[in-house]
């Protein structure tokens, strides 16, 4: 980021995805679908024409789709931040075992595994983020 404050908390690493999104925005319900640019253990960065208000509560389907798997994983959050050609989705509720797969993904995919490790320690202390 050229001239500007890093502000980022995690490690991210690259990850193109489909993901569809539902928020309510003035008194609607919103549907954005698009691609992702890369994914954390806290959020995601989805592109899109379409921005919402930053603080805007949505509902993530972040569809994995391989050779041999085909998976959507659905995760409660908000958005975080806004710029032209997207939004940052920042996490706040996630299921038990979309978090170990996120875990494992970024253990490979971000090179950095022993950060990974101490970001996922905090994640699981803090109360409400882990749904059963």
């Amino acid at each position: 980021m050229a001239g500007g404050i890093e502000r980022r908390r995690n490690v991210r690493a690259p990850f193109q995805a489909s993901a569809a999104l539902k928020a309510e925005s003035g008194g609607n319900t919103v549907s954005i679908e698009g691609p992702t640019r890369d994914l954390s253990l806290k959020g995601l960065y989805l592109y899109s024409e379409v921005q919402l208000p930053v603080g805007t509560p949505c509902e993530v389907q972040l569809r994995l789709m391989g050779s041999s798997t085909n998976l959507s994983l659905w995760i409660q959050g908000k958005v975080a931040r806004v710029d032209e050609t997207g939004m940052a989705i920042e996490f706040e509720r996630i299921n038990v075992d979309d978090l170990a797969f996120f875990r494992t993904f970024l253990h490979y995919r971000s090179g950095e595994p022993e950060v990974i490790e101490r970001e996922f320690s905090a994640i699981t202390s803090v109360d409400g983020f882990i749904q059963d």
